[in-house]
C-alpha cells in the first residue's frame, strides 16, 4: 500500500489548481478523524504495555519510525 499519491492523479482538476495557487511541494493532509494528541497517548500506552512497535504502527496508521520518534520525544 502506497502512502503517497500524485495529486494530479487523485484530485479533481479544479481542486488541484486551487491548491497549486497556495502551495508548491509536498503537502501532508491528515485523515478526517486524526487526533494527534490522543494517538500519541495511545501509542505510549500500547508500547508501555509491551505491544510490538510494528503492531502499534498498524493500529494508528503510522510508520514504525514515527512510533519511535513519539517514544523519544515523550522520554525527553
Amino acid at each position: 500500500m502506497s502512502v503517497y499519491a500524485n495529486a494530479a492523479d487523485v484530485l479533481p482538476s479544479e481542486l488541484l489548481k486551487a491548491v497549486q495557487k497556495h502551495w508548491r511541494g509536498l503537502l501532508y493532509i491528515p485523515p478526517v478523524n486524526y487526533k494527534s494528541k490522543a494517538d500519541k497517548n495511545f501509542v505510549q500506552n500500547m508500547v508501555a504495555s509491551g505491544t510490538p512497535i510494528g503492531e502499534v504502527a498498524d493500529m494508528v496508521g503510522l510508520t514504525p519510525r514515527r512510533i519511535y520518534q513519539i517514544q523519544k520525544k515523550n522520554r525527553e
